[in-house]
């Protein structure tokens, strides 16, 4: 007889006998690696592979997942290199080509802006002067009309210099006033051509071309450029979002993202720090871009802020008929003078003949003059509601701002998608490469010589990537661009960038707006001449002149003192009184409506018979034209 010590001690070795036969039997059928798990997962993947091993077999085949045991042969793991690759650059895209839209989608949102406020700055000019004018401006409405044109051909393509613009502008508005207030005299083109010559040293409209030409230089200028800018840094981040994937980061995401599945353990997630190795292999020559990428997102964010403040466009374009009407003024307030001039220069012309009595003189009625509301900003600080444009452009700076360091932040972005790697604080029970451990390598650190000592995809710097090479190049041509037009300069437009905005209008390259022939645009301009605009505090100054000189050299962006000396000039109307059936401009009296300064002199008593006189005599004279 067995004693009961005797009896346990067999039972245990009977019991460790049928669990070494059971881990037989199981190595025997193939499932020590699990292989029914690796067909499954090429099933779900719907990959073409028709010979997975029903048991695991030798690895040494294998180029990339090799080891003691698998259950791939060369087929599955060339698939599942290809499917690696695949995930890589639809990671990629999915999470760069989002950027890229959302670049695209502000110039959009501006642009659109912009374009809606040149049509109600056109409606309202037309509908102001119509009341003004009436039938001299119904028939000189082109001259204001291809004034529009020239500005939105200007922001559409930058073909033509701002300055040339308005110059040419006013010298057809001040012949076609000099025309009509000697209407009794007939002029022939060269004569005409005379008068024009007299006009930079008479100054028929005043300091009025001068100040709108550098307000509309400078905010033009600034617009055309974000906006472009905004264009620029789309297609760069659109050109990057495909990733050319050299044969070692393939060799490494194939070991990361699949060589798991090859033993048996598909659902087991790389480790995080094994992805950012990886990522950042991959991704090496896309970090050059990081510097270049961070001074362009500056730019934009700091002409931002010129567009809220001192280059405010929405302060020259709302008002421009006003600004435009307090020039015709002028000429009226020294017309007499200024033809006495041209006469004693270009000669004495012609007297016109006499129309006979009864004749077929067009008719003219005295137009009902009305208050015209013109939009201005509250002067009630953080209370008031944010105008349109600052609207847009703090939408721009919260949607840019953040992307400063998108190159850098990439990598981790990418391995923080749980479909392609284990969460961080999941340091053990991850894929590290070889097996379900741990990963025992630090995860690199940013910059070329840390990425050559990468363990996973070592970085060669002999190793050019073209497209990210362009996209420097494009990034430093927007960042020069953009830090001109902070500065208040010259923004020229080297090359051709063909693309269309969302309204099927080409942005291409062109001049950009400059400091050609014409106005000495800067040296004309009185210490306070102009008066800024706010752009914090949800508050804009009313239509006011200003002058903000930037710094202009090497302040661009980062501390640079934005002069917001910022004044309210004008009321919310501007008042047009009917004195026995005159014709009268807009005055600086009515409702606040003309810039002044600090100073207003009492109006002499010739300048107050000449406005009131004046604008009839000259619309009973145009009715003889």
């Amino acid at each position: 007889m067995f004693c009961p010590c005797t009896l346990s001690k067999m039972k245990q070795s009977l019991c460790m006998l049928l669990v070494l036969m059971g881990c037989y039997v199981t190595v025997t059928r193939g499932d020590g690696l699990g292989c029914e798990r690796t067909a499954r997962a090429f099933a779900n993947l719907h990959l073409p592979v028709l010979d997975i091993p029903q048991t695991d077999i030798s690895g040494d085949h294998l180029e990339i997942c090799s080891g003691p045991r698998t259950c791939c042969t060369e087929a599955m793991e060339l698939q599942l290199s290809e499917l690696s690759r695949r995930q890589l650059d639809d990671a990629v895209q999915r999470t760069v080509g989002e950027v890229a839209d959302d670049l695209g989608s502000q110039g959009s949102n501006f642009d659109e802006f912009f374009r809606g406020m040149m049509n109600e700055s056109r409606a309202s000019l037309d509908a102001m002067f119509k009341k003004t004018y009436g039938v001299l401006y119904e028939r000189n409405a082109h001259v204001f009309t291809d004034l529009f044109k020239q500005l939105e051909l200007y922001y559409a393509t930058g073909s033509r210099d701002l300055v040339d613009v308005m110059n040419e502008f006013f010298t057809v508005l001040y012949k076609r006033m000099f025309t009509v207030l000697n209407a009794q005299h007939t002029f022939d083109d060269k004569y005409l051509q005379c008068v024009a010559t007299h006009m930079e040293g008479l100054k028929p409209f005043r300091d009025v071309p001068a100040k709108l030409t550098q307000q509309l230089k400078r905010s033009f200028v600034a617009t055309r450029t974000l906006v472009q800018s905004l264009h620029t840094g789309h297609e760069v981040v659109n050109r990057l979002k495909t990733v050319t994937v050299t044969p070692s980061c393939g060799r490494a995401m194939t070991k990361m993202a699949q060589c798991g599945t090859c033993s048996g353990m598909p659902r087991v997630k790389p480790c995080h720090g094994l992805c950012l190795n990886v990522a950042k292999g991959c991704l090496a020559y896309h970090s050059m871009l990081n510097n270049h990428w961070h001074e362009f997102i500056d730019g934009v964010s700091d002409l931002v802020t010129r567009l809220e403040g001192p280059f405010n466009i929405e302060s020259v374009v709302n008002p421009i008929n006003v600004k435009i009407s307090y020039a015709i003024m002028n000429f009226q307030d020294n017309g007499f003078d200024v033809s006495r001039k041209i006469f004693e220069g270009c000669g004495e012309p012609k007297l016109r003949r006499r129309r006979q009595a009864g004749g077929d003189a067009p008719s003219y009625d005295a137009p009902d003059f009305k208050r015209v509301q013109l939009q201005t900003y509250s002067d009630s600080g953080m209370d008031a509601e944010p105008s349109p444009l600052l609207r847009v452009l703090g939408q721009i700076r919260s949607r840019v701002r953040p992307l400063k360091t998108f190159w850098y932040d990439l990598p981790g972005q990418l391995c923080n998608d749980r479909d392609l790697a284990a969460p961080p604080a999941r340091i053990v029970n991850c894929w590290n490469g070889t097996a379900k451990y741990r990963y025992e390598h630090a995860v690199t650190k940013d910059g070329p010589e840390a990425l050559s000592a990468n363990p996973e995809v070592p970085f060669d710097p002999l190793y050019t990537n073209s497209d990210v090479n362009e996209a420097i190049l494009d990034l430093k041509r927007a960042t020069m661009r953009l830090r001109d037009a902070y500065n208040g300069q010259t923004v020229t437009w080297e090359q051709p960038e063909s693309s269309s905005d969302a309204h099927g209008v080409p942005l291409e390259a062109g001049s950009g707006s400059g400091d050609g022939a014409g106005y000495d645009v800067d040296a004309e301009m009185d210490d306070d001449d102009y008066e800024g605009l706010e752009g914090s505090g949800g508050r804009v100054a009313d239509y006011g002149d200003y002058d903000d000189e930037p710094t202009g050299d090497g302040d661009f962006g980062r501390g640079a003192d934005l002069d917001n000396d910022y004044g309210n000039n004008l009321d919310n109307t501007v008042d047009f009184e009917t004195v026995d059936d005159t014709n009268r401009l807009p005055d600086s009296t009515a409702g606040g409506g003309l810039p002044s300064g600090a100073h207003r002199p009492r109006m002499s008593f010739a300048r107050a018979v000449t406005i009131l006189v004046c604008p009839t005599l000259v619309a009973w004279i145009g009715t003889f034209i």
